[in-house]
């Protein structure tokens, strides 16, 4: 969407959710509480480290649990995803 006139713009595409979401908070000219990613540039690092982790930790192993035919590879998958998701809760405040 062209932030200026709200009207789709199909020629450009952000894609990475990381990506996106600094893109979503650019162009919304968003601050403080209301970015998706804090202004502190500690806690910046920490999301993207964490989004990072948790696409490789939780989403691609959920993705392995639904297209894996392999029993045995939907369980090793299956296991691996309980594993990320203990550590992403885990480190939750």
């Amino acid at each position: 969407v062209d932030p200026t006139t709200g009207k789709p713009d199909e020629s450009k595409s952000v894609y990475e959710s990381i990506v996106t979401i600094e893109y979503i908070d650019a162009v919304s000219k968003a601050t403080g509480k209301d970015r998706l990613i804090a202004d502190d540039p500690f806690l910046a690092a920490r999301a993207r480290i964490w989004a990072d982790k948790v696409n490789r930790e939780c989403c691609s192993t959920y993705y392995g649990v639904l297209v894996r035919k392999d029993e045995k590879e939907r369980r090793e998958n299956f296991k691996n995803l309980i594993k990320g998701l203990e550590n992403f809760s885990g480190q939750l405040e």
